[in-house]
C-alpha cells in the first residue's frame, strides 16, 4: 500500500520514493533498512562542494557527488521606481534606444491618453524623465500602444490609439531623459489600434507595425513605415488573417523575416513575411503553433540572437507553452520544435518576452493571480537546438495589478520590468539581473541521500536509492 503525506504519495506500492527532496539521517538509515527505493546500500565518493545531512545527492560526470542545488545566476531585483505617479499606467511596452542607451516606455494613462517616458539604467536602479503626452484624445482600445527603435535613424517610432481608436504613429527623438516627437501620421484610421505590435527590420531599415482591425472581421493587418527625419510614412494596410487577437512580433535578423504570433479561436499560429524591395510587406505562410485548446489568452515572442531562433510563448487555459521557431532564408516558412509546457500551476496574463544577451536566455514576464493576489513572475527559457529548457522561475517581490512588459537594456546588460504596483496603482519599473539559474538535478543523476555532513573534497557516504520516480 502506498504511503501518502497530506494527500501526496511519498512511497509507492513498489517501495519507490516520490516527491521527496531532503530527509534526515535517521530517516535515511530507516529507508535503507526497510528496503525503500530498492535497498541500494551506500556509496563512498568524493564530495564536490559542501554536503549536509539529509541532502539529496547527485553523481557528477567526473564521479564526484554533490548536493542538489542551483547552477548559474538567480534573478535579483533592484528597487522599485515610479514612472507614472497617477492612476493608471496601462498596456506599457518599451524599447531600448541604443543610440542614447536609454529605455523608452510607452503606455496609456488614467485619462486614456498615450504617454511616453525615458528611463536611464544605472547599476540595478532606473530613473525616469518627465512623461510626454502623445495625443489628448481618449482611446479605450485594448493593448493600443506599440514601439520600435529604428537603429538606422536613431529614432523611436510609437504607435498608439487616436480619435475613434484609429492607429496613429509619431517619431520620437531621445535627448538625455527627455523625448520630443514630430507630428502624427495615420497608420490606419479604421478602428485598428487593438493588439498593436511592432518591430524594426534592419535589413531594409523599415518599421513594421501590426494591429487588429475590429471593423474588418478583427483582421490582423500589417503596415510598413519609412522614417524620414521626425516623420514616418506608411504603406496601405495589408490584411493577413481574420478573427484574430493577442499578437506579438519579432524580426529574425538571421533570415530577414518578420514573424507575427497570434491567437485565433482555439488555435495559436504564426505568420512569416518580409519587407520586399518596393517597401511592401510580402506575406508567405500561416503556420500552426497549437491546433486546439488555445482559446483566448496571450502570446509573446523573442528572437535569440545567439541561436538564431525565435521563442514563441502562448497560453492555453491554465497552461503556458513555448516552442522554438526556425525561419527559412530561401522562402517564407517556419518550422517548430516540440511544444514545451513552461508553466502549469495557473493561468498567466499579460505575457511579454525579450532576449538577455548577457545570460543567453529569453526572459518571459507574466502576471499570475494566486488567492486573489496578482504578481509578476519571470520564466527564463534556454534554447537547445529546437528544444526549450526552463530555468528557475523568479517572483517580483511586490504585488502588481497590471501588465507585465519587459525589455533588455543592452548597455547595462539588465532587464527592465514594467508593471502596475498593487498598493498604489502607479506605473512602476524594476531592474532585474540574472536569469540563467537552473537545478543540477535531472532524470539520470540522482543517486540517494547524504547520511552526514561533508566538506568539499571529503569522502562522502551516500545512502543509495535505486528506484525513485
Amino acid at each position: 500500500m502506498a504511503i501518502k503525506v497530506s494527500g501526496t504519495t511519498v512511497i509507492d506500492d513498489s517501495r519507490g520514493l516520490n516527491n521527496i527532496a531532503s530527509v534526515d539521517a535517521t530517516t535515511v538509515a530507516a529507508l535503507g533498512t526497510a528496503g525503500v527505493g530498492g535497498g541500494g546500500g551506500s556509496l563512498d565518493a568524493v564530495a564536490s562542494g559542501t554536503i549536509s545531512t539529509g541532502d539529496t545527492i547527485i553523481i557528477n560526470s567526473d564521479g564526484t557527488v554533490s548536493a542538489v542545488g542551483l547552477n548559474g545566476t538567480a534573478f535579483s531585483y533592484g528597487s522599485t521606481t515610479n514612472y507614472y505617479s497617477a492612476e493608471y499606467a496601462a498596456y506599457a511596452v518599451a524599447a531600448f534606444d541604443s543610440g542614447s542607451n536609454k529605455v523608452v516606455v510607452v503606455y496609456r494613462n488614467d485619462t486614456q491618453y498615450p504617454m511616453a517616458v525615458v528611463g536611464n539604467v544605472s547599476g540595478t536602479s532606473i530613473s525616469f524623465g518627465t512623461p510626454v503626452t502623445l495625443n489628448t484624445v481618449a482611446a479605450n482600445a485594448q493593448r493600443p500602444t506599440c514601439i520600435a527603435y529604428d537603429s538606422n535613424s536613431n529614432k523611436v517610432v510609437v504607435g498608439y490609439a487616436g480619435y475613434n481608436n484609429s492607429f496613429k504613429a509619431k517619431v520620437g527623438t531621445v535627448s538625455g531623459t527627455s523625448i520630443s516627437f514630430g507630428s502624427d501620421s495615420n497608420i490606419n484610421g479604421n478602428y485598428s489600434a487593438y493588439d498593436a505590435v511592432g518591430a524594426f527590420d534592419s535589413n531594409t531599415n523599415k518599421v513594421v507595425f501590426a494591429s487588429r482591425n475590429i471593423n474588418n472581421s478583427t483582421t490582423l493587418e500589417v503596415c510598413v513605415g519609412t522614417v524620414s527625419g521626425t516623420s514616418v510614412s506608411w504603406t496601405s494596410p495589408l490584411g493577413l488573417v481574420s478573427s484574430t487577437e493577442a499578437y506579438s512580433m519579432v524580426f529574425d535578423s538571421s533570415t530577414n523575416k518578420i514573424v507575427i504570433t497570434y491567437k485565433k479561436s482555439q488555435t495559436a499560429g504564426a505568420i512569416v513575411g518580409f519587407v520586399d524591395s518596393s517597401g511592401e510587406f510580402d506575406s508567405g505562410g500561416d503556420y500552426t503553433l497549437k491546433s486546439s485548446g488555445a482559446a483566448g489568452g496571450f502570446t509573446a515572442s523573442a528572437f535569440n540572437t545567439s541561436a538564431n531562433k525565435i521563442v514563441h510563448v502562448y497560453t492555453a487555459g491554465s497552461v503556458t507553452y513555448a516552442r522554438v521557431g526556425t525561419t527559412n532564408s530561401s522562402n517564407n516558412s517556419i518550422s517548430f520544435g516540440t511544444e514545451k509546457i513552461i508553466y502549469n500551476v495557473g493561468t498567466l496574463y499579460d505575457l511579454d518576452a525579450d532576449y538577455s544577451v548577457e545570460y543567453d536566455r529569453v526572459i518571459v514576464s507574466a502576471r499570475k493571480i494566486v488567492d486573489g493576489t496578482s504578481s509578476v513572475i519571470y520564466i527564463p527559457l534556454e534554447v537547445s537546438g529546437t528544444d526549450i529548457l526552463v530555468g528557475t522561475i523568479g517572483d517580483l517581490p511586490t504585488a502588481a495589478n497590471g501588465n507585465a512588459g519587459i525589455v533588455y537594456e543592452a548597455n547595462a546588460e539588465k532587464m527592465v520590468s514594467l508593471y502596475v504596483k498593487a498598493s498604489t496603482n502607479r506605473g512602476d519599473a524594476t531592474v532585474i539581473d540574472g536569469g540563467n539559474s537552473s537545478t543540477n538535478l535531472n532524470s539520470t543523476n540522482f543517486i540517494g541521500f547524504s547520511d552526514s555532513n561533508y566538506s568539499n573534497s571529503q569522502t562522502a557516504s551516500v545512502q543509495l536509492v535505486s528506484a525513485v520516480n
